[in-house]
């Protein structure tokens, strides 16, 4: 019973330690500035009411700014713009 509970105290203690820190990591300016731009843009679209899937909407974005080409093509984007739009 002991052993139980010093091993809860230990966990409390880490666990508390560990929350004092910063647990997003977002600890550069530039770090901050980019959370906020997406978490702005995230607002934006949900007033918009656009059921968008977060990883897909996550990976055109870093696709964008990686200046890696599209996984798809232009008529594929196209048409599931259009799909949303209905």
């Amino acid at each position: 019973m002991k052993r139980c509970i010093v091993f809860l105290l230990f966990a409390l203690s880490f666990s508390l330690t560990a929350w004092g820190k910063d647990p997003t990591g977002l600890k550069t300016d530039k770090q901050q500035f980019s959370y906020t731009a997406g978490y702005q843009i995230g607002e934006n679209l949900k007033r918009q009411n656009l059921k968008l899937e977060s990883k897909a909407f996550s990976l055109g974005a870093q696709d964008v700014i990686a200046n890696k080409p599209s996984q798809l093509k232009p008529e594929e984007m196209q048409a599931a713009a259009q799909t949303q739009q209905r």
